[in-house]
């Protein structure tokens, strides 16, 4: 037996759905052969309770009389379906804080379907309809899901969204991690997201769905973990190369270089393709990228200030080398040492950045 649906109206929908609400009031009456903005509003009304699928053209033909008669009557609109359809309207909080139901319709319920589905779970058809399918898949998701509370197993409640977007979230950070470009990491499941996800996919011999279920995402975070791709390793591998090069103020390589110098030549013979900048310039130019030191991984830049003849303040960088991991880095500062790896001087360490170039 098909559900009987109450539709769920979300404070952006309030306004209009009223308005409809007060047109059909207004019309008294609508049938077949009808037509007008009142014959919208019950098109509308009537695909948000799921019984009409056909466009909102207002004109009442066959398809939206069929749709009438389903709720109860002979076709024609008046009192008795309009006090049917009012009943059926739910006006509802944002997010799941009036918790969901089977047998209820919403765009937010479409949205979780659509964020659980991405992450794998099978919901059935994306039609923002609370159906048994889609309630299996929501008490999957709590039992997968540490942090999402037990209770209530036939209810949403918006602590369900937040841990699909938690884990959308985590899906997008990772991704951006390895260079991939997901747009903002904001826990919507975008197509940029799903584009991502598909390149991953192609690349690890994983089928490329475009849906991050469990295999997909775990393989996701165990790269990420990893840290190091393979355009990083090359730039790693080639900045070390020049280990001994002299040490010139101002060279760019490829027998002799300056700090950035050294960046610059080694980043982009990696193949990413970065202009010619001082340490402090390097620091600007990757800001949106900036690392802690808890975060720092092998490849990031690493910026120091040391006392210095050419003006540079505190707070800026007068030095820039490579972090290889463990407490090591790369780089090259004065003729007596020329280039070379050394343990990392936190005394004089300003702050770290990521170059996104070198995951891709």
């Amino acid at each position: 037996m098909a559900l009987e649906i109450t539709h769920r109206v979300t404070p952006q929908q309030r306004k209009d759905v009223r308005a409809d609400l007060s047109r059909l009031a207004d019309a008294g009456s609508l049938m077949l052969g009808d037509t007008g903005r009142a014959v919208e509003s019950l098109q509308r009304m009537l695909r948000g309770l799921d019984l009409y699928a056909g466009p909102v053209n207002g004109t009442f033909d066959a398809a939206t009389e069929a749709a009438v008669k389903k709720l109860g009557g002979d076709g024609v609109f008046d009192r008795a379906e309009l006090k049917e359809v009012r009943s059926r309207q739910l006006f509802v909080k944002d997010d799941f804080r009036t918790p969901a139901r089977p047998g209820q319709k919403g765009s937010d319920i479409r949205e979780l379907e659509g964020q659980l589905r991405n992450l794998g779970y099978d919901v059935g058809r994306v039609d923002g309809v609370y159906d048994r399918q889609l309630e299996k898949a929501v008490r999957a998701f709590r039992r997968d899901d540490k942090n999402v509370p037990d209770r209530f197993q036939n209810v949403i409640g918006h602590r369900v969204l937040s841990g699909a977007r938690g884990e959308v979230r985590e899906l997008e950070r990772n991704l951006r991690e390895l260079g991939r470009d997901v747009g903002r990491v904001d826990g919507f499941y975008s197509d940029k997201t799903e584009r991502a996800v598909r390149a991953f996919q192609r690349k690890h011999d994983l089928k490329p769905t475009g849906i991050a279920n469990e295999r997909t995402r775990n393989a996701i975070a165990r790269e990420a973990d990893r840290g190091v791709s393979d355009r990083t390793q090359r730039f790693i591998e080639l900045a070390k190369s020049k280990v001994g090069a002299n040490y010139v103020f101002g060279a760019e390589g490829p027998n002799a270089f300056d700090c950035s110098g050294l960046i610059h030549w080694a980043l982009n013979q990696a193949g990413v393709n970065a202009p010619r900048l001082t340490a402090e310039g390097y620091r600007r130019h990757y800001a949106d990228s900036r690392v802690s030191r808890e975060n720092l991984k092998p490849g990031d830049l690493v910026f120091f200030h040391y006392p210095n003849s050419r003006g540079i303040p505190p707070g800026q960088a007068s030095h820039i080398e490579i972090y290889l991991g463990n407490g090591m880095t790369m780089g090259t500062d004065n003729t007596a040492e020329d280039a070379r790896i050394e343990r990392m001087d936190w005394s004089a360490f300003i702050g770290g950045a990521r170059v996104p170039g070198l995951n891709r």
